[in-house]
């Protein structure tokens, strides 16, 4: 915690291969201006299409995105990673590349749930956002599912690396056009929704800013009347932004106008 924290906020890039603009998205958020100038990073979720278990293989495949973590952590930044409801069960694989590298674990944080801090003035709930998320309880089964230790064992130990890549190619191609369809129809009602949600969680921990992704809709929505702030970073391949906290100020960052 720090009275002049300078934070950096993204999720949703949803990267399919290493090959892939939204890959190149992730790596230009991470070398930008504003994040070098960040005492902490934020990957909120779903920065991988999908992305499972502790293959080693992952460690070549995205060979630039774990070198950029290794370039921020020895600038002595803290990385913070959030699972996603597309990336998850990966703690044993950042563990073991931390390890392989000599990098200080303490600067690269894990969270599989809801993040609760104050940083100078204010209270911050940070989180990939499924977690807060009020009804739907279809989805919560499902996060129970994938989220299981019997999830974690078969993708750790009994899913080969090449299989899930498969797996992930077919799901991402099959799942695109219902995705695309469902945000666009229901906007204004999951908007309407994520707001509660974000609201019932600051009053829950006390706290004035909510950060999070997971609805793919760009918020940065100030309740008046509760004095919270509810940001959203939406889905980067459409916004092509990211949310940077500069001592209290909220701005969001073009990645087209960010360093090369």
């Amino acid at each position: 915690m720090s009275n002049n924290s300078i934070l950096s906020f993204i999720s949703d890039i949803h990267v399919k291969t290493n090959d892939d603009e939204n890959y190149r998205l992730l790596l230009e958020f991470l070398k930008s201006d504003e994040v070098m100038y960040s005492d902490e990073v934020f990957l909120l979720g779903d920065i991988f299409d999908l992305m499972i278990g502790a293959h080693s293989e992952y460690f070549e495949y995205y060979n630039e995105f774990f070198s950029s973590l290794k370039r921020l952590i020895n600038l002595g930044k803290k990385v913070h990673f959030f699972e996603g409801n597309h990336d998850f069960h990966l703690k044993k694989l950042f563990d073991r590349y931390l390890s392989r590298e000599g990098l200080n674990h303490q600067q690269f944080i894990y969270h599989k749930g809801i993040f609760v801090e104050k940083y100078g003035n204010r209270k911050l709930v940070i989180c990939h956002g499924d977690e807060i998320e009020i009804g739907n309880y279809t989805y919560k089964i499902y996060n129970f599912i994938i989220r299981s230790r019997v999830l974690r064992f078969i993708a750790n130990y009994i899913i080969s690396f090449n299989l899930l890549n498969k797996i992930g190619r077919y799901m991402s191609d099959t799942s695109r056009a219902h995705g695309e369809g469902f945000y666009e129809n229901k906007q204004d009602e999951i908007r309407s929704s994520s707001r509660i949600s974000a609201i019932c969680s600051a009053k829950k921990f006390n706290a004035d800013m909510v950060v999070c992704g997971h609805t793919h809709i760009l918020e940065n929505y100030h309740f008046d009347t509760e004095q919270v702030t509810y940001l959203n970073c939406g889905y980067l391949p459409q916004t092509k932004g990211f949310f940077h906290l500069n001592n209290g100020e909220i701005r969001f960052v073009d990645i087209s106008t960010t360093s090369k």
